[in-house]
């Protein structure tokens, strides 16, 4: 653990290739403008998060304030009510209950305007994105999606091989 809060100390994230920026683990650890719970922290330090995600919360940390309920530990195995697995149980999905101090909810403008630029990310853009919008559903061409298990948080997650 001390190691890799001296390791924070010398990395800084950098843009990449289109609009996500190139993070590692101890930079998002140690990102005041990152809430992580207990278990997201030590999926970071575990080393059992995919480089995308790392790179996701790197740039949602640079642009504002996130809160982040659920990385791999604590999510099902499975997608609800289904039999394909999860991509947060492999690592490469991330839930966001707060953006800038608000709550995600139907109602909340700045949440709404955080899904909005993450679907306006050109390389390095999730996958697929569950919000409390279903007018989102969709939109841009991608897998947007809204249902009653969404309305609390912001889902972003990749596929098995990057």
């Amino acid at each position: 653990m001390d190691d890799v809060l001296r390791r924070a100390d010398e990395y800084a994230t950098a843009p990449v290739g289109g609009n996500v920026a190139s993070g590692d683990a101890s930079a998002v650890l140690n990102n005041p403008n990152i809430t992580l719970c207990s278990a997201c922290r030590q999926d970071l330090i575990d080393g059992i998060i995919d480089q995308r995600v790392i790179d996701f919360l790197a740039w949602a940390g640079q642009r504002g304030q996130v809160a982040i309920s659920v990385l791999k530990t604590g999510h099902s195995q499975f997608v609800a009510g289904t039999n394909r697995v999860s991509n947060h149980w492999e690592g490469r999905a991330a839930d966001l209950y707060a953006i800038d101090g608000e709550e995600v909810t139907p109602s909340c403008a700045s949440c709404r305007a955080f899904a909005e630029a993450v679907e306006a990310l050109g390389d390095g853009r999730p996958t697929e994105m569950g919000v409390p919008w279903a007018d989102m559903v969709g939109a841009g061409g991608w897998n947007v999606f809204s249902d009653r298990g969404h309305q609390d948080h912001l889902h972003v997650g990749w596929p098995g091989t990057p």
